[in-house]
């Protein structure tokens, strides 16, 4: 018996872990319905609000940078209709359950149709109750049993109080028919560009920028921009990558790394300050993004900032002790991940006087351009020394200066 519960009891060991996967989109919603407490920021709006209100070293708590949703129905509808939307949301739940109950002493007199009116109650409670940590109604995979069930109590309470059909008359079904006409009108387009990206992902990658790019702009979602910006930039087409991104921010501003594709383009077209800028933009909305760290170091060190390159050294250094947090990083590292630049830097320019600084920056550069084995032995050794810290340390900044991706 004790075998048998090990497994239950695995999967609730770690949850205080795997609580910030739905704690950093609830902070987003939560800072996003302090902005707008009454009436919100409409319908829909929760996708891009997550990107607006995400806490900077989120990914010190999460790695998911990117939730389509609040991952809780009650927070969700308070960011996007506010207060007033919550009111909404508790009466028609209110109007659910009072029918549930109707019915439920409608066919008292008869169990088997009573447990039935019961169990659609306990599932559409189920699904509320899901809604508050993980689905939300806008899916298609709760609003089908959600449809189901309502339709259920509808037919079993029409059973039990029958009324005479009458005629539809013709106004009724000429609004039907509006409706209908209007709401295919509002969602053909985003169809059309679902159906237009699903196509253009199963053609080998040139083939499918090409297929991206001869579509009108206006005709793409936001996936498919997206995507199309990151060929874009491998293919170093640069100033398309800029226009596609100016679409994508025009749609959703902060959306992803977009911040941090448009620093790559710039730092590829050899502007680096407009690079730089950007970079640090995008720093701001998520501090540990260790591509972005990356690229940073490297404009420090083209640009001769002993100041700026120790800060993003840093910084490169608490990523990756985030991301592999199982490694032993200097204590001093742990203690600087919710502290602002300003104070970052002036710890690293305490430990680190500018002469090891830019020695420092010359071998960091030597790192980013020779991968092979023997190069990074000798980049981490130096490094070691430079640093005064352990040799193996020195080999993780060496070995995550190396590759290079825009992704």
């Amino acid at each position: 018996m004790a075998t048998a519960g090990k497994p239950l009891l695995a999967r609730f060991s770690n949850l205080g872990e795997h609580l910030h996967s739905r704690t950093v989109p609830w902070t987003a919603a939560y800072q996003a319905f302090l902005e707008k407490p009454l009436l919100g920021f409409g319908p829909g709006s929760s996708y891009e609000l997550f990107f607006q209100y995400i806490l900077p070293e989120s990914r010190s708590l999460w790695h998911q940078a990117s939730y389509k949703h609040a991952h809780n129905q009650l927070l969700q509808t308070l960011q996007e209709g506010g207060l007033l939307g919550l009111a909404a949301y508790l009466m028609f739940w209110g109007c659910i359950y009072y029918c549930v109950v109707k019915t439920y002493q409608l066919y008292r007199d008869k169990p088997g149709t009573a447990y039935l009116v019961l169990g659609i109650g306990a599932g559409l409670a189920c699904l509320q109750l899901h809604s508050f940590v993980s689905v939300a109604y806008r899916m298609v995979s709760v609003q089908l049993p959600m449809v189901v069930f309502a339709v259920l109590l509808a037919a079993l309470w029409k059973n039990k109080r029958p009324a005479p059909l009458k005629a539809m008359p013709i106004q009724t079904g000429l609004l039907a028919a509006l409706t209908l006409a209007l709401a295919w009108t509002i969602l053909q387009p985003t169809f059309s560009s679902f159906k237009e990206y699903a196509k253009a992902k199963t053609l080998p990658p040139m083939q499918r920028l090409d297929r991206l790019q001869q579509v009108k702009p206006r005709q793409l979602n936001i996936y498919s921009l997206y995507d199309r910006m990151a060929m874009e930039l491998l293919q170093r087409d640069n100033d398309s990558a800029l226009s596609t991104g100016a679409l994508i921010e025009e749609a959703i501003p902060n959306y992803r790394a977009l911040l941090y594709r448009q620093a790559v383009a710039y730092a590829q077209k050899g502007e680096l300050e407009k690079a730089k800028l950007k970079a640090r933009e995008y720093q701001q909305q998520d501090m540990y993004y260790m591509d972005n760290n990356k690229l940073l170091i490297r404009i420090a060190i083209k640009q001769q900032e002993p100041a700026f390159f120790l800060e993003q050294l840093i910084m490169l250094w608490a990523s990756i002790s985030i991301e592999r947090p199982q490694e032993k990083l200097p204590a001093y590292l742990w203690q600087i991940k919710n502290l602002d630049s300003a104070t970052i830097q002036h710890s690293a320019i305490k430990r680190i006087d500018q002469r090891s600084a830019l020695t420092a920056m010359a071998i960091m550069g030597k790192a980013s351009a020779d991968s092979s084995h023997t190069q990074k032995q000798r980049n981490s050794r130096a490094l070691a020394a430079i640093l005064d810290i352990p040799n193996n340390e020195a080999r993780y900044l060496v070995d995550y200066m190396a590759p290079v991706a825009a992704r």
